[in-house]
């Protein structure tokens, strides 16, 4: 069992004044494995990424930020990197043995899903209905794909993506499926199945 930060809550619990309102009360990310070298990696609520040891539970590094980590982290293994989102809308790549930045891109806004590697190219959405794909190498944008907002009120909200042979499927807020090529992030088809 591994405590990645306080167990109280940032803020004053008599006035109910907050200190930070970063703070989230549940942690929302998953965790990425290197099984050669027994470590996981797993993002924090209280800001950062952390490196554990799998055989004690011992942090290895810690790169901080002040936002919390909500994404599920991918290890790769032929970089020798590791690369995760953050509530602050930046993708970050940091070195997996010392936690070193690499390269950091900013997308705009939080990025709180797993993130996938095919073909020498990262893909992930962000909180603004945006997908992207990121060369690994420079951190620099391929392509991005945003879906417009809905009009008037609607549930914030997206998934996870999945890549499916030479495309990219992703949902948005708005309730359509659209099918991406992922070489080129044309829209190959959408489904509405919010007017279902």
């Amino acid at each position: 069992v591994k405590s990645l930060g306080p167990a109280l809550p940032n803020f004053y619990i008599p006035e109910m004044v907050e200190q930070h309102d970063r703070f989230k009360p549940g942690e929302t990310g998953g965790a990425a494995f290197d099984t050669d070298r027994r470590r996981a990696f797993i993002g924090a609520a209280v800001g950062g990424l952390y490196c554990l040891d799998l055989g004690d539970g011992e942090t290895l590094w810690r790169f901080s930020i002040d936002d919390p980590v909500g994404s599920t982290p991918l290890y790769d293994s032929a970089r020798k990197r590791v690369y995760f989102g953050a509530d602050d809308g930046l993708l970050y790549a940091v070195h997996a043995r010392s936690g070193r930045l690499i390269w950091s891109t900013d997308t705009g806004a939080e990025i709180q899903r797993t993130i996938v590697m095919r073909d020498d190219t990262l893909y992930f959405v962000n909180a603004d209905n945006t997908v992207y794909a990121i060369d690994p190498d420079a951190g620099e944008v391929v392509w991005r794909y945003r879906k417009p907002p809905v009009e008037g009120f609607s549930a914030a909200g997206h998934a996870d993506i999945l890549h499916v042979g030479t495309a990219v499927i992703a949902a948005f807020a708005d309730g359509t499926v659209s099918s991406l090529d992922a070489i080129t992030g044309a829209q190959i088809w959408s489904t509405d199945l919010a007017a279902e």
